[in-house]
This record gives C-alpha cells, structure tokens and sequence, in this order.
C-alpha cells in the first residue's frame, strides 16, 4: 500500500482515497511551503499566498457572497497538497491511464476534498474561479519573473494585484485558516 505521511499525521493513500485523512491543516502547511511555478520566481511565493490573492480578488472584486464559493475559491488548489503544484505546461502532457493530469488526478481529489467540508460548487462558479485563476496567473507571471512572456498577451491581468513576499509562512497559514474557519462557521450556521 503507497501512501504519503502528512505533516499532522496522516497517511493519505490515494487508491483509497479516505476524507478522514483530508486535514484543513495538513493543506495550509503543505501549500505554504510549496513555492509557484516550480521555485523559479525572484522570490518565495506560495502556492498559499496565491490562493489567497485568488480569493481576495474573488470576493473584492466579484463581490462574490456565496459561502461555497468562497471556500472552493480559497481551497481550489487544495489538491496541490498531495499531489504537489505541477506547472501548468506539463499537466496537459502528463498522462495517467490515459487522463491528463490536468483533468483526472485533481478531479478526483477535488471531489473528496469538498466533500469532506461539505463544499458544493455549481460548473459556472467553477469556471469564473479558473478564469480569476487565469488572471492572478499573469498578474504573477509579470511580477515574480524578470522577462515578459508571451502568454499573457490573450489575458489581460490583474493591474491591482501586488505580489510582494509576504511577512512568514507562518502569517500565510494562519490568515488561511483564519477564512478557512470564519466561512465553515458561517456555512454551519
């Protein structure tokens, strides 16, 4: 049997794919400490700090107040945890079983993880969720790279969107949880 051991314990095996080994902070601290594109950035940005620049932008300038939403917005990376950040030019060229790893691998993992936080999103919030997903993309290619790329020229950017390192891994995680818990709380009431 191949399994991961989490941070916190758990053993998450993904042929068996239990919810009980999915934990909100084995996701916070293994984001945290995943960098962006593949560590290649002129500093230290996570896979977390995205996430929540995702979610800001999401809520600020959407005015997105769907509780679901929110938390699918500020988890839709979530399955980077176990399976780690892929850059985005290999998923498409990554196979399993003949699935790209795009679709088949984080599909799978999606669907337990807002399971187990009881999370439902309809298709059209999940695609305004890829397409600010999209945006924050080229807003971070732009910042946290020295030289332009062509990718951005089909997408225009989030101008307002400032990456900067942030104070700690630490602030990062506990600003996570800290929405993470607020709108589970708000979603149970």
């Amino acid at each position: 049997m191949s399994f991961i051991l989490t941070r916190f314990g758990h053993k998450f095996n993904f042929d068996t794919l239990d919810i009980n080994e999915i934990d909100i902070n084995d996701i916070a601290w293994s984001l945290s400490n995943i960098c962006r594109f593949n560590g290649h950035t002129k500093f230290f940005y996570s896979v977390l700090e995205h996430s929540l620049n995702v979610y800001d932008t999401l809520v600020l300038e959407y005015s997105y107040s769907n509780i679901d939403t929110q938390l699918g917005v500020l988890l839709h990376d979530a399955a980077e945890c176990y399976l780690n950040d892929i850059p985005r030019p290999f998923k498409k060229e990554l196979k399993y079983n003949n699935f790209t790893c795009e679709g088949f691998e984080e599909k799978i993992l999606f669907e337990k993880i807002f399971k187990k936080f009881n999370i439902e999103i309809s298709f059209t919030e999940w695609e305004l969720i890829k397409f600010v997903d999209s945006k924050i993309f080229i807003s971070e290619i732009e910042q946290l790279f020295n030289f332009d790329w062509e990718l951005k020229k089909d997408i225009i950017s989030y101008k307002h969107l400032i990456i900067k390192k942030s104070e700690s891994k630490e602030w990062v995680r506990k600003e996570f949880l800290r929405l993470f818990s607020q709108l589970i709380n708000k979603k149970n009431v």
